[in-house]
């Protein structure tokens, strides 16, 4: 590729002369200029010149480019697909760059560490995609650093955007309160109760958006959440819980699951029970994506919006960066799609009626 000298060799003029006409798009009103602008500009194209991208980049102080920021922990960031795809398609509409830093937890709470993403990832902007278990030495330096940043998929006081997991519990609930279910049980056996408050926000409010659901029909509520201990409940245990509560004599008719997996092994205890799914049992579950059973049945299913959440992301970290000091508040992201499975029906006219 060509060089300023050689360029400016080519066109009689000093290499300073050349860098400054190829470094500015502002055309040259006085014609002497204008003619030199021109040969210079002959020249560079003679000579198959070609700008260093990366180098007017740094000296304009922008790149043209947003850095997903992810944990190399399996368990501490979750990115669907169709999130990934909405971030791509938004940044790609505004001419915008995407690049990538997954990096080990260590790194992010090292104080020496954490000032050099910006350098080394050269971005305009961060999404901080890390959901669960975040060391908080970690938020207080990202949080730091002067650079616009959202959280994606967790609840911060600012600068955060998330499904609105809320609405989604309300949602689900709401689907088999219309069906005529009153006898309706909410499982997530992923924490129990201590460890509610460090678990992920949507644990929490998922919950919160059943209840509300629950009380406004005049229904108290019912919460499966497994025991206390720190070890996790293996799905033996869990199928055998299932089991039991489906063996009661105001066994609820109907189920609404923090996620799939639960609302799986429910249709296979409601099958040990000698019970049918939805006749004897309903579910409903909430997913990105439309989920089944084993036996086949698609679970009825509040989808999150995990692709409206991805652009909502880029929007933020946009404005952020075009309002450079300013902080936004927390943008909830709504539900707005439902997957009409084979997992819901009316409870049988036998059904007894709860207590309220």
């Amino acid at each position: 590729m060509a060089t300023i000298a050689e360029i400016a060799a080519q066109s009689g003029v000093s290499p300073s002369t050349v860098s400054r006409v190829l470094n500015t798009d502002q055309p040259y009103t006085r014609p002497t200029f204008a003619r030199r602008a021109a040969r210079i500009r002959q020249a560079a194209k003679k000579l198959g010149y070609r700008p260093n991208a990366s180098a007017r980049a740094m000296r304009a102080g922008e790149f043209g480019t947003i850095a997903l920021v992810l944990s190399a922990h399996s368990g501490r960031s979750y990115l669907p697909q169709q999130t990934l795809e909405g971030i791509c398609d938004t940044l790609g509409e505004q001419e915008l760059h995407l690049t990538i830093a997954r990096l080990p937890d260590e790194k992010l709470t090292d104080a020496g560490f954490v000032p050099r993403i910006v350098r080394e990832y050269c971005c305009d902007g961060m999404l901080i995609d890390y959901t669960d278990d975040i060391p908080a030495a970690m938020i207080e330096l990202i949080e730091s650093l002067e650079q616009p940043l959202i959280w994606l998929n967790r609840k911060h006081d600012r600068d955060c955007v998330y499904p609105d997991d809320v609405a989604i519990g309300r949602r689900a609930t709401q689907r088999l309160l219309s069906a005529g279910h009153r006898r309706i049980a909410y499982v997530d056996r992923g924490a129990g109760w201590k460890q509610l408050d460090q678990a992920h926000y949507s644990q929490r409010d998922r919950q919160t958006g059943y209840v509300e659901a629950m009380s406004q029909a005049g229904l108290r509520p019912r919460i499966l959440r497994r025991d206390d201990s720190d070890v996790a409940e293996s799905p033996q245990d869990f199928h055998r819980a299932m089991v039991d509560v489906l063996g009661e004599d105001d066994r609820p008719t109907a189920f609404v699951t923090y996620s799939r997996v639960f609302a799986q092994n429910i249709a296979g205890a409601a099958m040990r029970r000698g019970l049918s799914v939805p006749a004897d049992v309903s579910l409903v579950t909430v997913s990105y994506q439309a989920e089944a059973t084993a036996e086949g049945l698609g679970i009825d299913c509040v989808l999150t919006p995990t692709r409206a959440y991805g652009i909502a992301g880029v929007q933020a970290v946009l404005a952020r960066r075009d309002e450079p000091g300013a902080h936004l508040p927390p943008k909830a992201i709504a539900p707005v799609d439902f997957y009409e499975g084979q997992t819901v029906a009316p409870p049988r006219a036998d059904a007894n009626e709860p207590s309220v």
